[in-house]
């Protein structure tokens, strides 16, 4: 299986994001979240080439019912896939790219 890595501000990303959840609907919300990202992340490892390329070797995943993309790219070098941004479909496009 392919070695996953974080950003570190996309870990945070996470974090704010499931905090979020938690407070708006309870802590099952926040884990309905954090199951929802456990999930895309299982489907990126296994098949990472099959999410739309948005910059270079940069691909993007939808997660499932919640507003939010994983922004990744996979190192072919050492087979693991960086994890660049836990992105908001609706706010600042690009904002990540500094993380390259």
């Amino acid at each position: 299986m392919r070695r996953i890595t974080w950003d570190s501000e996309a870990g945070c990303e996470l974090n704010c994001s499931a905090l979020f959840y938690s407070r708006r609907g309870g802590a099952e919300l926040g884990n309905r979240f954090l199951h929802s990202v456990d999930q895309l992340v299982e489907s990126i490892q296994r098949a990472p080439d099959s999410f739309k390329s948005v910059f270079g070797e940069v691909r993007k995943a939808r997660l499932p019912r919640f507003p939010y993309y994983l922004i990744y790219w996979l190192d072919v070098d050492t087979d693991s896939i960086h994890i660049l941004a836990l992105a908001h479909t609706s706010r600042e496009p690009g904002y990540w790219k500094d993380r390259l």
